[in-house]
């Protein structure tokens, strides 16, 4: 049988607008500018080809105001993420994005379960999702906590 590999995966960064939010000349963007640090361990089937590849990742994320800057930084690292090499099927657990702002609280939650075909669309859905999956919820708290 052949053992399990374990790999560091390349730092991954971006900056993306995450939400938008207001109408007219009240509007802006929240955009998250974040940095993933992961490692990704392989497993085999009893030939020695690769099967599955389970992922852990750790990330920072500046969420910011486009237009004033108001910013607020989020530091989490419970995301596990699974993708069978056979079926193409991907399944992403824990917290994705988790920010909580002083006298907001949580303004941002999007944790669970979420499991994705091999074209990418979402095939299951658990927990509370106002980012990802294929019906996010009210983004208007993450709003207000950084109009």
């Amino acid at each position: 049988m052949t053992p399990s590999t374990t790999t560091t995966l390349k730092p991954d960064s971006g900056n993306q607008v995450l939400v938008r939010c207001g109408q007219g000349r009240d509007a802006f963007a929240i955009r998250d500018e974040y940095e993933v640090l992961g490692k990704a361990t392989t497993y085999y089937d009893s030939n020695g080809d690769p099967v599955r590849i389970r992922y852990d990742f750790q990330a920072v994320d500046r969420f910011y105001n486009s237009k004033t800057g108001t910013e607020y930084i989020s530091h989490h690292a419970n995301t596990m993420d699974f993708e069978d090499l056979k079926t193409g099927e991907f399944e992403a657990h824990g917290v994705e994005y988790l920010l909580t702002v002083p006298g907001f609280g949580n303004v941002i939650l999007d944790a669970g379960k979420l499991i994705f075909d091999k074209k990418k669309n979402v095939t299951f859905a658990s927990g509370q999702h106002q980012i990802l999956g294929s019906d996010p919820v009210d983004t208007k708290k993450l709003c207000e906590a950084l109009a």
